[in-house]
């Protein structure tokens, strides 16, 4: 009688607190997936402003390619305006030395 029907509360109790562990457990569970969540979601905002931020980094060493090659240009150009002025002053002086041996004959 009395200790069966003590045995079967025992029992009950035990049964009431794995299943209060378990709830716990799930609940615990259940908040760091929702933390998860959140922290997915706050990442998935912020995704936009990161490929935006990348397409301007990349449009802008497009454009610092473009002006380096540019400048390239410039130089190349430069150079051979250079070359083509000492070619002539090489020639000038050609001429003034040969002028000035057959003025001095």
């Amino acid at each position: 009688g009395k200790e069966s029907a003590l045995s079967a509360v025992t029992r009950e109790a035990l049964e009431l607190r794995q299943h209060k562990d378990k709830t716990a457990d799930v609940q615990l569970e259940l908040s760091r997936t929702a933390e998860e969540l959140r922290a997915a979601r706050r990442e998935a905002q912020q995704l936009p402003s990161v490929s935006a931020q990348l397409r301007g980094m990349r449009d802008q060493a497009e454009g610092e390619s473009r002006r380096v090659a540019e400048l390239q240009a410039e130089v190349e150009a430069s150079k051979a305006e250079l070359e083509a002025m000492v070619g002539r002053l090489k020639y000038g002086e050609l001429e003034q030395r040969s002028v000035a041996k057959k003025l001095g004959r």
